[in-house]
């Protein structure tokens, strides 16, 4: 489901994107109506060390809806 996602996560072409751009799939269509389901896609992918953060914790605070940049290894 990884693959599915937008350009923008990919390490290689992108260089990470906002959590709030999760729910969007290559073609920028949403693939879920609900961040529950865009962050359990997240935690798996963390799970398996095939998501990062691309910014320290400390820093979400100053980032928009204080949501995580995401980058996909």
């Amino acid at each position: 489901m990884l693959e599915y996602l937008p350009v923008e996560f990919n390490a290689g072409s992108g260089g990470g994107a906002s959590f709030l751009n999760f729910v969007l799939n290559k073609n920028e269509h949403t693939w879920t109506d609900s961040y529950g389901h865009a962050e359990e896609l997240l935690l798996l992918g963390l799970a398996i060390d095939k998501i990062q953060y691309a910014i320290p914790r400390p820093l979400w605070q100053v980032l928009p809806g204080s949501a995580p940049y995401v980058i996909i290894k």
